[in-house]
This record gives C-alpha cells, sequence and structure tokens, in this order.
C-alpha cells in the first residue's frame, strides 16, 4: 500500500496504487479481479455499468471521502485514494439531497383554501357557490334525443347523470337538481348591481378632461346637450380623481392588505360631501372582529373556524329613523341580545347591510371568497334566529382584490342551505370608468338597503316591542 504522504505523480506510481487497492479488495470479498493486463484493468474502469452501488443501498453516515473533503489537507487527492484502499469497499459517491421533497413540503395554501371550500357542500346548513344548477332540456329535446338515440343511449347513463348520482345525492341537504331557480328579487338585484347598468352618462367637457389625463379611457357617447358640466359633477370628478392616484400609488408600491385600507374607507363613504352629517348607511372597520360562534355552519366534529372581514356597511343606528326603533328594542332584551353576527358591542347595536373583504393584488381570492360565504353566511342565520323568513332578503358582499371589486350576494334557498352568487364585476381602482362604476353600484346598495332590506328588518323587529 502506499503511505498517506507518498504522491502518485508517475503513471507507474499511478498503476502501483490502483494495482494494490484491488489485490487488498481481493482478501475481502469472492469475486476474482483481472489485473494480470493494463487493458483489463482500462475495461473494467471504463465499462458503460456504473460501480455506483443503488440509491437505497447507500450508506446514510457521510463516506471518508466526504470526510477527508472537509478536513482539507494538502494532498487530498493521494489521502482520498489511502482511505479507500484501507478501510472501505467500492467507492461510493454521495448526491447532495434537495432542502424540500414532496414528503415534507408544506401543503399549498391554495389547495388548503380549496378544500375547505369544499368542504362547505357537506355542512349544515351547506353552503354553495355559483347559480344553482337548471336543466336546460325541454321536452321537445328530450324527444329529439330518444328518437335519435336508441336503446343502446338508454341504457348506459351519460356523464352528467354519473356526476348528479355521485356528487349531489350524498350531501346532507338533499340538494338535487330539480330545484327552482334564482329567485326573481334576487335576480333583480343582481342586475340592478351590474356594471352596464351603473355606466356613467357624463357631459363632454367631463370625459375631455378625463381623456387629457387618461387617454386610454373609453366612456360612452357623452350627453346630448352642450351645457357644460355641474358644480356637483366637477366636485365628484376631482374625488374620483383622488382615489386613482391612491390606488395607482397603492400597486405601484405592492403594498400590503392594511395600506388599501384608506382607500376602501374613502370610497365606502362616499359621496365625500354629503349633505347630512348622519347617513343611513355608514361605514365601520370591521379586521378585528370575528363572526359569532353559534352562527357558524356546523361540521361532524364541531363547527367551521370562525373568520373576519375588513370593511362593514352598517345601518346607522344614530340615525332619526333608526334610532327610535333600535332603543325600544334594546329596552326590552337582555343585555347581551344582538343585532349583528359579528361579536362586538358596537357591531351588536345594528344590522349588517353589505360585507367587505380585502386582499392585496398578490392575495387569495379563494380565501377572501370563503371569508365573504361564511360571514354572509352568519348574517343570514342571525337574521333567522331573530325571526326571519327563509325568503327574506340576501346579504351583499364584495372581494376587493386589488384594483378589482366583485360583487357577492348570498341568499338561503328553500331547503335551507346557503347559495352564493358571482363573483360579478362591480367596477375597479385601475381606471376612471370603473371608479366611477364602482361608486354608482355601492349608492345604490345604500339606496336598496335603506328601502328595501331595512323596512324588512324593521317589520321583523315589530314582535320585540309589540308593534
Amino acid at each position: 500500500m502506499v503511505s498517506p504522504h507518498t504522491s502518485c505523480d508517475s503513471r507507474e506510481d499511478f498503476s502501483y496504487c490502483i494495482e494494490g487497492w484491488i489485490r487488498d479488495q481481493q482478501k475481502q470479498t469472492e469475486p476474482e479481479f483481472d489485473t494480470k493486463s493494463r487493458c483489463a484493468l482500462a475495461r473494467h474502469e471504463m465499462s458503460d455499468q456504473p460501480l455506483t452501488p443503488q440509491l437505497s443501498e447507500r450508506p446514510s453516515s457521510p463516506s471518508k471521502r466526504q470526510r477527508t473533503s472537509e478536513a482539507g489537507s494538502g494532498s487530498q487527492w493521494v489521502e482520498r485514494l489511502s482511505s479507500v484502499g484501507l478501510d472501505s469497499a467500492l467507492p461510493t459517491f454521495t448526491e447532495p439531497t434537495s432542502s424540500g421533497t414532496s414528503a415534507s413540503r408544506a401543503p399549498s395554501p391554495t389547495k388548503s383554501v380549496r378544500n375547505r371550500r369544499i368542504q362547505l357542500d357537506y355542512t349544515s346548513p351547506a353552503i354553495y357557490f355559483g347559480p344553482p344548477k337548471i336543466s336546460h332540456d325541454s321536452e321537445e329535446e328530450s324527444s329529439d334525443n330518444d328518437s335519435g338515440s336508441g336503446g343502446a343511449e338508454r341504457a348506459a347513463p351519460t356523464l352528467p347523470q354519473v356526476q348528479r348520482l355521485s356528487l349531489d345525492n350524498i350531501t346532507p341537504a338533499s340538494h338535487t337538481d330539480d330545484q327552482q331557480g334564482i329567485p326573481p328579487a334576487i335576480s333583480a338585484l343582481v342586475r340592478r348591481l351590474s356594471e352596464e347598468t351603473a355606466d356613467p352618462a357624463l357631459p363632454s367637457d367631463i370625459i375631455l378632461q378625463v381623456s387629457r389625463i387618461s387617454p386610454t379611457e373609453s366612456f360612452r357617447k357623452p350627453l346630448p346637450d352642450t351645457r357644460p358640466s355641474s358644480k356637483s359633477l366637477r366636485r365628484h370628478l376631482r374625488h374620483i380623481s383622488r382615489l386613482f392616484e391612491m390606488a395607482r400609488e397603492l400597486y405601484a408600491g405592492s403594498y400590503d392588505e392594511s395600506a388599501w385600507y384608506p382607500l376602501i374607507r374613502d370610497i365606502l363613504i362616499h359621496p365625500p360631501h354629503a349633505t347630512s352629517a348622519t347617513p343611513f348607511v355608514k361605514h365601520e372597520e370591521a379586521h378585528t372582529r370575528q363572526v359569532c360562534t353559534e352562527l357558524l355552519p356546523q361540521q361532524k366534529d364541531g363547527r367551521v373556524p370562525t373568520v373576519k372581514v375588513d370593511h362593514l356597511l352598517q345601518f346607522n343606528p344614530s340615525h332619526k329613523q333608526i334610532s327610535p326603533l333600535y332603543r325600544a328594542v334594546f329596552r326590552s332584551q337582555p343585555p347581551s341580545f344582538s343585532l349583528s353576527a359579528f361579536n362586538d358591542p358596537v357591531a351588536a347595536k345594528t344590522f349588517t347591510c353589505a360585507v367587505i373583504e380585502v386582499k392585496p393584488p398578490g392575495g387569495n381570492f379563494q380565501e377572501a371568497s370563503y371569508q365573504i360565504a361564511i360571514a354572509s353566511a352568519a348574517v343570514l342565520e342571525r337574521i333567522r334566529t331573530l325571526g326571519g323568513d327563509a325568503d327574506g332578503p340576501p346579504v351583499v358582499g364584495w372581494i376587493v382584490h386589488g384594483h378589482f371589486w366583485t360583487l357577492h350576494v348570498s341568499y338561503r334557498e328553500g331547503d335551507g342551505s346557503i347559495r352564493v352568487l358571482g363573483p360579478y364585476p362591480s367596477g375597479n381602482t385601475a381606471t376612471y370608468l370603473g371608479l366611477y362604476r364602482l361608486l354608482r353600484i355601492i349608492e345604490e346598495v345604500k339606496t336598496w338597503g335603506r328601502d328595501v332590506y331595512f323596512p324588512y328588518l324593521s317589520s321583523m323587529l315589530a314582535q320585540f316591542v309589540g308593534l
């Protein structure tokens, strides 16, 4: 054997070292190596089959090659060769292992939220996303299919039939496809709050000013009259310009969720120059308020985890049309009596008109939709516990995902389940047109709350004061 401090610079010394190492291996193993000729040795070294053992056979501890390399000696090649010849079998090469494997990798947040959304199909009450599935086949289409397909098609179920058998019929609420469609009042509200309905009709001088600031904007034709814009329209344009600049800076700076709150607040308290100091519907920040646990949907192992939303539109208890009723109700009820779905003493004193969840541009939209669904279901459950009807008004909610606002409308179906319609485009803060639409839709929600939603709630509360 070669001493650890002997160099192998020449070809003869190198061959001597290799042949000595092979002779040591012959004493330890049964197979015989042909070392009589250098050709045999060369064939052995240049074989297409690697000598490296399989990954499952490699030792888990560091090899002596690795320990020798870490020692940092001056003659690394000689020390490696000597250590292999003295103590080990065939050389092993340890490959670097990746820091994260499929077994140890953390689950995707998106998949986790998706699983939670799917589980809402099996809660009590069940919560469904999107419009109900309605069969569009008429009797004529059915007869045409029967005459054209023959007995073979009738014998084998189609894919939609298999899906109905395997998915829909196993839900606890027995949610089937023979249900009714969206109630007319809900459909009318969604149409009322659509982007197309909220398109602004502006005079030509306002459109010209917007085109100078944002030349990519496109509006419908201006009003037919040639009169200049009024003072209120010009003030409204200045307000929208300020919101536009705020949103552009927030997006360009990649700010987090909380940085968007002042912008959301200024949008929700619109109009900024209202004549009344006590509006009928007011804005409340709610990012610290949790949904009441007793209002959450039930699972097999308990209730679903509670959630929070960031902003609320509440009926103002200080308004002259609301405060007399509220005072009479709370005088006749215990201190724990609550009108809200949120666990907060201030929120408990009034009803919620709309819920808003905010996410930054890189936030998880599915998570926001889950939060809106749970919060809306809790609001509907609070109204039910106070004596509300199953066909009562819906709950309106928005998801603010960076620039873009999407509307969600939740209502209770005949079987007790909750249906969450949406997302519907509801304007944005990326364009002047989007801001005009958004502010008008928000005002429509406030008007609907004052004229439709609160009268229903008032009649429901009349039972508590004997009216």
